[in-house]
């Protein structure tokens, strides 16, 4: 069936940054195969848009359509669409769970970046869902910068919604600040995991929805990333972000430190080989699996220290049983449980530039070898080939 899919059609959407950062070089990777691909971007500022995709689609002929974190139906009935002319992949890289409630259709063929989403994503009517996960660009350079020269960068993006928090009853805002610690203080735990071994009263448990867990989940990813940032400053730290850091950086001293937003393909890379250390601050939504941060920093030479939510090491041959991805011998950058472990462990590295070495040429030579991009094509179609998938549903 693999072979058969020679041409492919996806949205470029400028302003989903981070489905854009996987699926660009996932597009490339499919090129370099031998694939045809039509990237349709997205102008919202275009009056005649959804008519224009909706032309498009159907005079590219493709022979499948990936499209990213939502079902193909949100993107089908804005276009005019009441079903797609090929088989759909959508590909998830956030959990189902905090990504609105659509239900996907029997017949999409739908890809989790991550193994802890097929859960979410099947309670949401996904019947065929297949681990994809994230890879190296084949194609990427950096050069060094002396405006980005620092030894600790971090680049990432905070969320608050005023709006939410306002609208939570004076009653039950001390109860839920709580919730938040537990997760910030056991990133391991879910929510529902918290809400019901630390009930609101005895025999009185707050009910989970989605846009309570979607902000009980912003919340402490922002008090997350704010207290290893904190323990970090000291090294001369540079946070780069959405303006939202400028407020929350102001009552901790840590005003210097920020420097604005970044281009993630003009200037990231640039950010990333010019300093010392990246720091990679896993998001809380639980990732097992190595994030596009876990290749891409090697990929450009770059030293990446993370921080961890699971202290337990994952079987990957449950859900890879052919190591078909590689992940069994992954190399994992340095992890750390606290804040106060991973400031310690950035003073030692900095003060040694051959482990630094070490490492990044240990891990960009089995991003290389076995985590480009184009290789994780050729790996996705082989498992599509062997389990049989049926796009017809």
């Amino acid at each position: 069936m693999w072979n058969s899919w020679k041409r492919f059609w996806t949205i470029d959407d400028p302003q989903s940054m981070g489905a854009r950062l996987v699926l660009k070089p996932a597009m490339d990777g499919l090129r370099l195969i031998g694939k045809e691909v039509r990237e349709f971007f997205l102008d919202r500022s275009d009056a005649a848009l959804c008519q224009m995709a909706r032309r498009d689609v159907l005079s590219h002929q493709p022979d499948a359509i990936l499209l990213a974190n939502h079902p193909s139906s949100v993107f089908l009935n804005q276009i005019g669409l009441d079903s797609a002319p090929c088989p759909v992949l959508v590909w998830l890289f956030d959990d189902p769970l905090l990504m609105g409630n659509e239900p996907f259709d029997d017949k999409e063929i739908v890809l989790v970046t991550d193994p802890q989403f097929e859960a979410g994503a099947r309670q949401r009517g996904a019947k065929q869902v297949y681990f994809l996960p994230a890879a190296a660009p084949d194609h990427i350079s950096a050069n060094f910068q002396e405006q980005y020269a620092a030894p600790i960068n971090y680049v990432g993006s905070i969320h608050i919604n005023p709006k939410a928090r306002a609208g939570i009853p004076p009653e039950l805002r001390g109860y839920l600040k709580a919730v938040i610690g537990r997760k910030v203080e056991s990133p391991e735990m879910n929510f529902e995991e918290i809400l019901t071994r630390f009930p609101l009263a005895p025999g009185k448990q707050i009910a989970m929805t989605g846009p309570l867990h979607y902000f009980l989940y912003t919340e402490a990813n922002r008090q997350s990333r704010l207290h290893f940032l904190r323990a970090l400053a000291p090294h001369v730290l540079r946070i780069y972000g959405n303006e939202m850091w400028k407020d929350e950086l102001k009552d901790v001293t840590m005003q210097n430190c920020f420097r604005g937003r970044l281009d993630p393909f003009l200037e990231y890379p640039d950010v990333i080989y010019s300093s010392d250390v990246t720091i990679n601050l896993r998001s809380l939504q639980g990732f097992r699996a190595p994030t596009h941060r876990d290749f891409l920093a090697p990929r450009l030479g770059g030293f990446l220290l993370s921080s961890m939510i699971h202290e337990d090491s994952y079987d990957w041959k449950s859900v890879d049983p052919q190591n078909l991805y590689h992940l069994q011998e992954f190399p994992w950058s340095h992890s750390f449980r606290r804040p106060a472990e991973m400031a310690e462990s950035a003073s030692r590295f900095l003060a040694d530039p051959q482990k630094r070495k070490d490492w990044i040429e240990l891990a960009s030579r089995e991003i290389h070898l076995h985590h480009l991009y184009s290789q994780r094509m050729i790996q996705f179609g082989e498992l599509l080939d062997s389990v049989g998938v049926n796009p017809k549903g």
